[in-house]
C-alpha cells in the first residue's frame, strides 16, 4: 500500500501526456515510453526481452470472456452475471489498458524481470505469491520510481495543503464567482468527445479538450506555459476515482470546484506580473501588461520557466497571482468590457 499513489500517478501521468482514446487510458505508445523511460526491456535476460514486455501489454489488455455456464457454475448468477460482464467489457476500452489492467500489467512484468529470473537462478521454482511481492517492490523501488520524471509522482495535496486552502484564496474566487460559472458552464457544454455515452454529464462537467479550447481562447497558452502544462493542471485538480469503468464520467471531466483549483495551478506555471510591475510601468490590468510584447519578453519571459515544485511550496501568498490571472482571463473574452462574463458573450468562442 505504501506505493499506491506513486502507482497511479505514473499511470495518470503517461496517459494524459499521450494521445490515446480521451487520455485518460494508456495506449501502446504510451506503454512503450513507459517502459522505455524506466528500462523495462533486458536482452541479456532470458524473460525480458522486448517480445516479453510488448506480451505483457497483449495479456493484460485482453477482455474476460463472457461465459453463462461457467458463471452459473461457480454461482455467479447466470445470466444477470453475464450482462454485467458484458456492459463492464463494453466500456473497457480496446487496445488500452485500463488503470486495473495497468495494475496488472505491473504485476507481469515484475514476474519477467525479476521473479522469472531469480526462479531460474534456484533451479526453476514456478514463481508465486511469496516470490512476487518482492519482485513487485524491486520493480517499483528499483526500475519505476527512481526513473520516470517527477511529474509523475505529483502529489496532489501539497498545493493544496501548501498554498489554496485559504481564506484569502477563497475570496479572489468569490469576486470573479459569476464570472467563472459562466465560463465553466459554457465551455463544459462544447461536447467534443462524443465517445462520452452520459450526455447530461457531458454538457455539464469540463473535459480536457474543452479545458483546452478555453485556454487557447483567453491566449493563456504560450512557450512557458504548454498544452503540456495545461493537462498536468487539469489531472493534478482531479478528485481520486475509485474505479475506472463504473465511474468513468468522474474520471475524465472536472466538476466545477476542481475547475478553480486547475486555474489556480496556472499559476504555479505561468509568470505573471505583480502589482508593483503594473505600477512601475503603468499598466492599468495584467491584460494591458500582457498587450506589450516587448514588456512581457524582459519582465517575465526572460526569468525562463517557473519551477512548479518550488512554486507549490512557496510562502508567497497566492491570492495576488490568482488574481491577475482571473483579471486577465475575465478581461480577455469580456467583448463588452463591463468586467464580467455571461453566457452570451462566451458562445462565440465554443463550437456549435
Amino acid at each position: 500500500q505504501r506505493h499506491t499513489h506513486a502507482v497511479y500517478a505514473v499511470y495518470g501521468y503517461y496517459c494524459v501526456n499521450g494521445q490515446s482514446h480521451d487520455r485518460f487510458v494508456m495506449g501502446l505508445n504510451e506503454y512503450a515510453s513507459f517502459c522505455r523511460e524506466c528500462a523495462i526491456a533486458d536482452e541479456t535476460s532470458r524473460h525480458c526481452h522486448q517480445t516479453h514486455v510488448d506480451a505483457v501489454f497483449v495479456a493484460a489488455d485482453a477482455e474476460e470472456q463472457v461465459d453463462e455456464r461457467k458463471i452459473r457454475a461457480s454461482g455467479g448468477g447466470g445470466k444477470q452475471a453475464a450482462a454485467a460482464q458484458r456492459k463492464q467489457n463494453e466500456q473497457n476500452v480496446d487496445r488500452a489498458l485500463m488503470r486495473f489492467e495497468w495494475l496488472q500489467a505491473l504485476v507481469r512484468i515484475a514476474v519477467i524481470k525479476y521473479a522469472k529470473e531469480e526462479s531460474t537462478e534456484q533451479g526453476g521454482a514456478e514463481a508465486s505469491g511469496p516470490t512476487l511481492a518482492p519482485a513487485l517492490e524491486r520493480l517499483l523501488t528499483e526500475a519505476v520510481l527512481p526513473k520516470v520524471p517527477v511529474e509523475a509522482l505529483h502529489d496532489s495535496d501539497v498545493f493544496r495543503r501548501q498554498r489554496l486552502y485559504t481564506h484569502e484564496v477563497a475570496a479572489v474566487f468569490a469576486r470573479y464567482d459569476t464570472s467563472l460559472k459562466a465560463v465553466y458552464e459554457t465551455f463544459s457544454a462544447a461536447k467534443f468527445d462524443a465517445r462520452q455515452t452520459d450526455t447530461r454529464a457531458r454538457a455539464s462537467l469540463m473535459e480536457l479538450d474543452e479545458w483546452t479550447l478555453l485556454l487557447q481562447s483567453a491566449g493563456l497558452l504560450d512557450g512557458l506555459f504548454t498544452k503540456r502544462h495545461a493537462s498536468l493542471c487539469f489531472v493534478w485538480a482531479q478528485p481520486f476515482t475509485t474505479d475506472d469503468l463504473k465511474r468513468r464520467t468522474a474520471l475524465v471531466h472536472l466538476q466545477y470546484v476542481d475547475f478553480l483549483e486547475a486555474l489556480a495551478r496556472i499559476a504555479t506555471f505561468k509568470r505573471l506580473p505583480t502589482k508593483g510591475q503594473l505600477a512601475q510601468h503603468g499598466c492599468t490590468s495584467c491584460a494591458s501588461f500582457f498587450a506589450q510584447p516587448k514588456l512581457v519578453e524582459a519582465e517575465l519571459l526572460a526569468a525562463g520557466p517557473m519551477s512548479w515544485q518550488q512554486e507549490e511550496t512557496s510562502p508567497v501568498p497566492l491570492e495576488e497571482p490568482l488574481e491577475m490571472l482571473l483579471s486577465l482571463l475575465v478581461e480577455r473574452l469580456d467583448s463588452d468590457g463591463n468586467g464580467v462574463l455571461r453566457a452570451k458573450e462566451l458562445k462565440r468562442f465554443v463550437p456549435s
